[in-house]
Parts: C-alpha cells; structure tokens; sequence
C-alpha cells in the first residue's frame, strides 16, 4: 500500500482572493429568520430550502420563511435543532439539543424522544440520514441508533469507537458510512456488517486505515466533520484539511493553513468546483484533486454548514450571522473602480482592454490603466470637471466635453488641457458627444448649438436640411458604409452629401423624438435607443419597434452594445438587460413577439439600478467582451462570457387554502361552499438567483378569461365563487424569463347552494309535480264543486225563471180570469140594461103592465147597480193581490143581498123568481169581490139554464166551522160527463141558455178557484133535465189567511 505522509503530500499555499463575480444575500432576524446562529442547510427534493438554527427549523421557498417551533408544533420541547436532512421518501428530519426528532411528512409533522432517563438529557442528534431501505440512522454524542417503528434502538457495531461523536451518516446503493469525530465506519446494507475504514487511535498515536496502520501523526488529521463521496473515492474534511481515501491508500489533499482558515468543518461540489468551509469562511477551488493554485473566498463568517441548489446558488449556514446566499454574477465586484463610488460617471471611452477613460458630474476626467487610475482636473487644465464627453482620436489627441465650459482636448506627449474655442464654438458650452470618423473628422454635438465639423483645420457648423440648428446632439454613428447618423431631442438624422441633416420620416414612429444612442448589431441592422418610448430597429427599409410590450423591463435606452458573440446588452433607467442573439433573430424574424429578456440590477451586483444617458460614447466594450456601463453610482464592469441564463425554471406548489380567514392544506380540500365569501390561493414559486424578477401568473379555468400576474405574496384572491368546477393553474418565470408553462395545476370545485342540487332539484321537480297534481285535482275539485254550484245556481235559477215563468203563466190566466170575470160579470147587468131599453123602445101600448116610469126607474137602479160592480171589479182586478184573497169578515146575508141586486134584471127578463131558504148570522173570512163573483157567476148560470118561470132557490146552512150557500135551479140539467168536465179548463166550452143567451164558458172555472183560494169547495150535483145544484162552503175562519186590511 502507498502511504502518503503529511510532509510530501501538503499542498504549496494558495492564492487566497476575494470573490470578485459573486454576490451575496444576507438573510437574519431582520428579514425572517427565527435566530442568526444557524447549524445545517440544505435545499430538498422540491426545491425549498432548509434551516436548521438554535431558534427554529426554517422553511424557506424564495419569498416566505415558515417557521417550525415549540409555539406551532405540538410535542416540540426545545427550538435548538443541530442538522436537517432529507429522507428518501421526501420527508423532512431535524434532530434537536436534547436527544429529539422533528419529521415532517407531507405537512404533518412527528416529534420523537430519546429516553432521557435511559440514555440522559444532554444528547444531541447530530446524524441523520435515511439509507436505500428506508432505515433512519440517528447519531449522537456517543450512540448510534436506528428509529424503529416510532421508538429509538440502539445500534451495537461490536468495534471499538474512539471519539465515538457522531458527525455525519451517508449512504451509496451498498454501504451506509457512520463518520464519527475519530472513526469512520462502513456498514454493509445486505451482509449487515460493519467495518472500520478510518481509525485514529490516541494511546499509540497510529492511523488504521482499512485495517493497516498509516504512518502519521494522529494531530494532522483532528476531528472528523464530513465526508464526500465523489467517484471511487472518499473525500475527508477534518479540522486540520481535506483527505482523500482511496483504495490504495490516504492522500493529503490540503491543509487548513493553505487556505488561512483556523478549522475546517466540511465540504461539498457543485458543478466543477469544490467548496471547503470552516471558521473562516467558505472557499472555493476549482483544481483540489489535482494542483490547486487558488482559492476564493466567499464570505470570511464562521460557517457551520453549507450546500448547494440547483441553480447553482451557495447557502451557508452561520454561527451567528444567519443564512448568507452567494451565487455568480457577470458584474465585476472587484475594488478597480471603487474611487467611482458615490460619483456619477457620464462618458466612457476605451482603446483595448488596459485602459478607460470616463467623464463624471462632476468628478474631473479619469484614465484606468489596470489597476491604476489618472485624474485630470483643473490642474490639468479641464476648467470644468463635469465632463460629459470624450474621445482619443487616432493621433492620439484626447478630448474632453464638459456641461459649461466648452470643449478640451490634449495632444499627444502632452501633460496639459487646452480649450478648444474656435469662433463659430464660441457659444457651444455644452458639449454631449464627441466622435472621430473613417476619415479622421471630429464630429462635436453640443446641447444648445447644434453640430460642429473639426477636420485638424476649420471647424464647421452642421445643419438641419432647412437651414436650422440641430438640437441637443446627443450620440453620433457612422456605419459599416461610412454612412453618419445622429440621435437628437428631436429624432434621429442622417449626413446628406450636401453637408446637412436630414430627418428620415419612416424612422419617426414613436411616440417621441428624443433618442440617445445608436448601434448595429454584427448583421448590420442599426438599433436606435429613445428616451421612453424603447428602440427602434431598421433593417434596410424595413423599421420594427421594440418596447416593453415585447419584453423590454425599461423604456429607456441609454446604453445598445452587441458582444462578440452577438447578444444584446442594453441599459437604462431600470438597470442593464441582455437578449440572446436567438431571441433578438427570432424576434425580428417575426418568429416570436416576446423577447426574454434578463435583468442585471443590484441584485446582480450593480452598486445601483440606474443608468446615466445622454452622453457619448455611453457606453464601451472591449474586444475581449468586457462591458463597462456608467451609473449615477460608480462604474459597472460586466463579463459578457460570463453571462449564464439561469435554465432552471421554477418550481410551483400550493401551499394554503384559506377560506373566510381559517388556512387548510389543499390535500383537504376537494369542495368549496358557495356561500365562502373569501377564498385565498397561497402558493410558492421556487428559484432563489433572483426572487424579485420572478414573474407569477395565475387563472381560474371556469372563471378567468385571461392570466392574472400574482403580486410579491403570490395570492390568487377570489370572492364568492359561482357553483360549479374550477381548476386553478399557476405558471412561472424565474429571473431570466424561463417559464415553467406546464405549472400547477389544481382542481376543486363550489358546491351548488341546496336549492340547485340535483336532489334538491328532482325533489322540488316531484314535490312541483305533486304539487301541481294535487293543484290540478283541487283545481278540478273547484271546478266540478263551481260546476256543481252553478249547476245548483242554473238549477235554482231554472227553479225560479220556471217559478217566475208559471207565476208569470198564473198572472196571465189570472188576468185573463179577471177579463172573463169582467166580461161575464159585466154581460148580465148589461143584457139587462138593453132588455130596459128595448121595452122603452117599443111603441106605446105594447109594453104590458109596466109603464114607462117604472121602466126607466128599473134601468136607472140596474145601470146603478152594474156601475157598482163596474167599480168594485175595476178596483178588484187593479189590485196587486186581486187574485189573492183580501179576507175580512163579511155577512153571509149582505153578500147574498148584493149578489140578487146584479142578478135581478137577469131574472126579470125571464120572470124567474129566486128565493132564499135558511137563515144565517155568520160573517166568515172571506174576500168580498171573489165571492161575489163567485154567486154572482153561480145564479147567472142557473139564470141561464132555467125555463121562463122557473123558481131559483139559494139555500144557505151553517155548521161550527163552516158557511154553506146552495144554488138551486130547475134547469135542464146535466149528464155525468158533463159534470166531470165542467170544471177542467182544458176542455172548456160554451153552451147556449135557454133563450139562447151566450156565455164566456170560464164562470164555473173562476167560481172553483176563488172558493179554493178561500180554503173552500164547490160542488155540484145535476141530472139531465132535473135541474142542478151548486154548493159553495166557506170556512168561518181562514187559518192560514191574512184578516182584512
């Protein structure tokens, strides 16, 4: 075996120098974190960074910490964790002072104790590391455990462990090495051996290693932090080096002094180089297995840990200085241009890459000549020390413009400055650019007065094409074809064979006409920067614009420089930005209409984000791609090879659910309510070389017509979301404009309110059809029950119109009674009467017995009496009850009298005599004109029907309760037919009397009503040729009768 010995295998002392293209965070109490004394970083599988300090565990996702401590994570006795690491299966494990363990596992978190009354209180776990089969190896100050099953077991290896402090378990596909403070040991995961690699053995001051001894002091090698796997061999940090194990033996790789630091503690590789950290700091070499000449320093803070991300960002954990993040910049951080600081620098102009000069306001003139620097000032003879311009023509000649004092210049072998004055510059105090062309011409723009022609001899006002002063002449260009442009506060100009300026209309499309700077990139377009309104390209004849509405982060061009490799460095009030030559050719191709555009500002190391402008030349690059940019701060010198697009897109997850201001995990929300009037997307989007120009955009698919850019908290805000399925979808950029287009996605949706659930829906749809069922049978119940009232209605109505109709039928026969009533009342009397006349009529001696005197006398008692009864049947049958009986208590005798008086003239004419048997006192109820009608219509009829003279007897007889009057004739009688029909109206009809006297054939009809009407009968009884009887009986008392009036 080959031995190295300390001695032969120490590496020379290396160049040890500060950092001069990286830049640094400095994250402390001041900005998040819970603690600045810190133990252990590392970034997970996810991308998130992880913190481990004596106040907390920290997660750290590029915008927000969060915090894991006693006051939000239950079972946590103590906030002093020592190491953080990642398990195989993603979750996170922390060991604590004090022999706890913190695992997080998809959010949820699990605190494990050592049996502190088994093993004590002053354990700390200072290992972990998960192996290949899951297994949790947990070392302390002085065991070794595994985690089984939530409860610790003891690990026995059977070797003898001095300084058996563990300090770091690793794990490949086959072993699992248990680096302890003196020992290394190797455990093989599928023969479950261990085996003693490194051993430092203090009794004998001797080396094991794989089971050989070493040669060596035991005092080089210290205590053992870590180790690093890298190819087929083992790189040891311990506090005195870097070793190296290897099959054949141990090498020496690099001692603690040759790097001025006091105690190494660790390291690791990122990319081709290693990093070694200690007391001291961190450093970085490149060439530390082979021959390292230099190391870097990035930080001189006491670093206790440190890794790498994948973006190439160093974190390191400190002692009492927090969490520092370094990562590379292409802008020089050296200390060259430090007598800049605080000066803003207006005109740059170099000759190769050994010297600049710059112009400042209002600083003087300086020349850098590596790392030394000239000032010219009044001494020098520059009677204005704000210079805004400057040249070095090729005879060597320098000039200087300055804002008020005119124009310098200084020949070559010269010391001293001299005003250049000529006559038609006599006014021209303010001179902004300066330019020496193909031919040897000084071209000399001022503010005020125009343009101005120097060709070693005569100096020569330059016009405008109508003859007028061009204004503020700020950069002057002359093209590959000797072609001279001019950028002005009026627009762009272009040099006519005739000596003037003319304004070309097509490259006026902007919204203003103050430009600052002209270039042409290696195609030979030329590139015109304004002043807000971004640049303007001409190819040929063809003008494109460019602005941040194609991906520009400023409006503003100052600087336009093309590098050696064709990219596009631009600068303005927002910092320094640069385009890939593949974006620009896409773009003017009208391949893309978004440039991605990368942004250098004070992140990137500028001392600040703004540029000066105005000037010329504003800008310089050498050949060798060194870019130099005047700041109102200082002078930025930016690498231009060294210029690396950050391609590693960010990584976006969903970190909280807050809905009406109560967080959840988004694994536990698959539903909204409807009625959630707030509900918050929290999510994180990972890249660290530059959080601030990390672009996030998110949209509501079911609700956003468009990308919505997230704010610096990365919030997605809604309020009252309708019911339905949504899917939230988040997109991302990191600071160079790479995007992570396929994003997060995460899918959720908004119950319906109750009442357009399906169920809800079905169950209003049926209880709407029952509803409307028993609706539509109520409907039809009110129907058939209308119809049924109506028909109820038609029926009483019916009923009544039928009631009216037959009283309406009755008035009208009862009327027509009453005309027959009359008309056969009234005939009697009335025969009677012309019987009177008739005899007066006849001549004298031929009217027998009675004379004249008695005859006129008869007819005057007879029309008496007939105007009697006249008025009492007009007065009858004007009544509005005259078919109703009047009852009153009448006298059977007076009715009886009255009824002969009508009938006596009747009677005369036939000489029948009418006689009256019985006797009566009664006086029934009864209605006077009815009954009259009555006996007058019954002795009329016997009148009638009876022989000349016959005798008529009118009978009358009283009982108890009734009134009973006879009419008795001798007349001719009637058969028993004609008795059946005598009184049906239906078959009514009239016969003549016995002297053929007519009749209205109704008498005996009317008789039988008004005696019915009267509560009483009629009857009759006849034989033919025998005569007739007419019986009438009248009740005394009419019960159900009105009493007279």
């Amino acid at each position: 075996m080959v031995v190295f010995s300390a001695e032969t295998a120490a590496a020379q002392y290396l160049s040890v120098k500060e950092s001069r293209f990286t830049v640094s965070r400095n994250y402390t109490t001041e900005n998040g974190l819970p603690g600045n004394s810190t133990t252990a970083v590392i970034q997970d599988s996810r991308g998130y960074i992880w913190l481990s300090g004596f106040n907390g565990l920290v997660r750290y996702d590029g915008y927000r910490f969060l915090r894991y401590t006693m006051e939000n994570v239950e079972g946590l006795t103590s906030n002093r964790f020592v190491y953080v690491t990642e398990g195989i299966d993603g979750s996170i494990m922390a060991g604590l002072e004090h022999g706890g363990l913190l695992v997080i596992s998809d959010g949820q978190t699990e605190v494990y104790e050592l049996d502190k009354e088994l093993y004590g209180v002053n354990l700390s776990i200072n290992a972990i590391h998960q192996d290949p089969t899951g297994t949790i190896w947990l070392g302390t100050e002085s065991h070794l455990f595994q985690l089984d099953q939530g409860l610790f077991k003891e690990i026995d290896t059977g070797l003898d462990l001095p300084g058996s402090f563990s300090t770091q378990i690793i794990s490949d596909d086959q072993y699992v090495y248990l680096l302890f403070a003196r020992s290394l040991i190797r455990y093989d995961i599928e023969s479950d051996t261990f085996t003693p690699l490194l051993k430092l053995s203090d009794e004998n001051d001797q080396i094991l290693y794989r089971g050989r001894t070493i040669e060596d002091s035991t005092s080089l090698y210290d205590f053992f932090w870590r180790i690093l796997l890298y190819d087929d061999i083992i790189l040891l940090a311990h506090e005195n080096g870097i070793a190296e194990l290897s099959e054949t033996g141990i090498r020496h790789l690099l001692h603690r002094n040759d790097i001025e630091i006091s105690r190494i503690h660790g390291i690791f590789k990122e990319s081709h180089s290693f990093y070694v950290y200690g007391l001291d700091g961190l450093f970085r070499i490149d060439n530390l297995l082979n021959d390292p000449h230099e190391a870097v320093r990035y930080t001189p803070f006491n670093t206790a840990h440190a890794s790498s991300d994948n973006e190439g960002g160093i974190w390191m954990a400190t002692n009492a200085n927090g969490l520092i993040y370094s990562k590379p910049t292409p802008v020089y951080q050296g200390s060259s241009y430090d007598i800049l600081t605080g000066t803003p620098v207006t005109a740059l102009f170099g000759l190769d890459d050994q010297t600049l000069y710059t112009g400042t306001n209002c600083d003087g003139l300086y020349q850098f000549s590596g790392d030394s620097h000239t000032r010219y000032s009044y001494e020098e003879g520059i009677l204005n020390n704000c210079v805004w311009s400057v040249t070095k023509q090729s005879d060597g000649t320098l000039w200087a413009g300055t804002w008020g004092a005119g124009l310098f210049f200084k020949a070559a072998g010269n010391e001293q400055f001299q005003r250049f004055n000529p006559d038609v510059m006599r006014d021209a105090t303010a001179i902004l650019s300066l330019f020496e062309d193909s031919g040897g011409r000084l071209w000399i723009g001022s503010y005020y007065n125009g343009l101005f022609m120097y060709d070693g001899e005569t100096t020569v006002p330059i016009l405008n094409n109508n003859s007028s002063v061009l204004s503020a002449v700020r950069t002057i260009y002359e093209t590959s074809q000797g072609e001279l442009y001019f950028a002005t506060d009026r627009g762009i100009g272009i040099l006519r064979s005739d000596m003037r300026v003319e304004k070309p209309e097509h490259l006026s499309i902007l919204r203003t006409t103050n430009f600052r700077t002209i270039t042409s990139d290696p195609e030979g377009r030329l590139w015109f920067g304004s002043y807000g309104d971004g640049l303007v390209v001409m190819d040929g004849e063809r003008i494109k614009p460019l602005s941040t509405e194609q991906g520009l982060h400023d409006n503003s061009v100052s600087q336009l420089r093309f590098d050696p490799s064709g990219n596009l460095w631009l600068a303005g009030n927002r910092g320094v930005s640069y385009v890939e030559k593949d974006q620009v050719d896409l773009f003017l191709n009208d391949e893309i209409d978004f440039m991605r555009v990368s942004r250098i500002a004070t992140s990137e190391g500028l001392r600040v984000g703004e540029t000066t402008g105005g000037f010329m030349p504003s800008s310089h690059i050498s050949e060798n791609g060194h870019l130099y940019i005047p700041l109102v701060n200082g002078l930025a010198r930016i690498e231009t090879s060294d210029m690396r697009i950050n391609q590693i897109p960010p990584r976006i997850y969903l970190e909280e659910i807050e809905i009406n201001g109560v967080g959840y995990s988004p694994a536990s929300i698959q539903s909204i309510s409807f009625d959630d009037q707030r509900i918050i997307f929290r999510f994180s989007v990972i890249s660290y070389q530059n959080p601030d120009y990390v672009t996030a955009e998110y949209k509501l698919e079911g609700l956003d017509l468009n990308w919505q850019t997230a704010s610096e908290s990365r919030e997605a805000i809604y309020t009252t979301l309708p019911h339905g399925v949504y899917t939230l979808r988040v997109r991302a950029s990191n600071n160079d404009g790479i995007w992570n287009e396929e994003g997060l996605s995460y899918t959720f949706t908004v119950s319906p309110p109750f009442w357009i659930t399906w169920w809800f829906m079905l169950s209003v749809i049926l209880f709407l059809s029952l509803l409307l069922f028993l609706l539509y049978r109520y409907r039809m119940a009110r129907i058939q029950k209308t119809n049924a009232e109506l028909e109820r209605e038609v029926e009483i109505r019916t009923e009544e119109l039928n009631q009216l109709n037959q009283e309406l039928q009755q008035l009208i026969m009862e009327k027509n009674k009453m005309q027959r009533v009359l008309g056969h009342d009234l005939r009697n009397p009335l025969s009677g009467i012309i019987g009177y006349l008739e005899l007066l009529s006849m001549p004298d001696g031929t009217q027998g017995n009675t004379d004249q005197k008695e005859i006129i006398e008869m007819l005057i008692d007879a029309s008496k009496d007939t105007l009697s009864l006249l008025e009492n049947l007009l007065s009858f049958s004007g009544s509005e009850s005259s078919l109703n009986p009047n009852f009153r208590k009448i006298a059977v005798k007076s009715l009886i009298r009255d009824t002969l008086n009508i009938t006596e003239i009747q009677a005369s004419q036939k000489n029948i005599t009418v006689n009256q048997t019985g006797s009566t006192t009664a006086s029934p109820e009864i209605d006077q004109n009815m009954m009259l009608s009555v006996l007058r219509n019954l002795i009329s009829n016997a009148i009638k029907f009876s022989p000349n003279g016959s005798v008529i007897t009118i009978d009358v007889q009283e009982t108890d309760s009734d009134v009973m009057i006879s009419v008795i004739d001798q007349g001719v009688g009637m058969s028993p037919e004609k008795v059946e029909t005598l009184f049906n109206e239906e078959l009514k009809s009239s016969q003549l009397g016995t002297m053929g006297e007519k009749g209205m054939g109704i008498g005996l009809q009317i008789c039988r009503d008004f005696t019915e009407k009267h509560n009483g009968t009629l009857s009759v009884e006849s034989s033919p040729g025998e005569g007739s009887t007419f019986t009438v009986v009248l009740p005394k008392v009419q019960k159900n009768g009105t009493k007279g009036n």
